[in-house]
């Protein structure tokens, strides 16, 4: 039997969400290069959509980073008494009690979706002519798919890596408990 407090429960879904905001943050710098390549238009700044492009990537840096350093700090925050609270959960269920777990699963997930992705862009993108062959289709469409879809795997395949590098960030508290 392994013993859990909601403490934990939330630094599970705490590195989950910090994860994903990560896994964001990696991916949309593929888009810079279809906002620098787009000519500037009546309808279209490239020089203002680039400057609030970065500001959504700086914001979701800084959302990940306070979400996976300072988790103990918001679990304080959010759950004063969380250490009080005890659940026992049968050997059956320990594993999802780890992150490497719940980081696989994401991996998964961003797979799965990123992969869906790709095939819708490309299933819409053959019936134009030509178009799938084109540098557009390549660059705009299905780049970010198959970067994200790389960057899922390598989540995958250094799940292990990843969740004692977690483990070891945001959780001072933690540490002093277990010395």
């Amino acid at each position: 039997m392994k013993n859990m407090t909601k403490r934990d429960i939330a630094d599970i879904v705490l590195v989950v969400v910090g994860f994903i905001f990560i896994l964001r943050f990696l991916q949309s710098f593929v888009h810079i290069e279809g906002i620098l390549s787009t000519p500037n238009s009546e309808h279209f700044n490239r020089s203002l959509m680039f400057q609030l492009y970065l500001i959504n990537l700086l914001i979701l840096f800084i959302v990940s980073c306070l979400v996976l350093f300072k988790r103990d700090k918001i679990i304080n925050l959010i759950f004063p008494q969380a250490d009080g609270i005890k659940i026992t959960m049968g050997k059956e269920f320990a594993k999802f009690s780890e992150h490497t777990f719940w980081i696989k699963l994401v991996g998964i997930i961003q797979f799965l979706f990123s992969c869906t992705k790709f095939v819708a862009n490309l299933v819409t993108a053959i019936p134009v002519r030509g178009e799938w062959i084109s540098s557009f289709f390549w660059w705009n469409r299905a780049g970010p798919e198959i970067i994200s879809a790389i960057l899922a795997i390598m989540v995958i395949w250094k799940a292990e890596w990843i969740a004692k590098f977690i483990e070891k960030i945001g959780q001072p508290g933690k540490k002093n408990k277990t010395k």
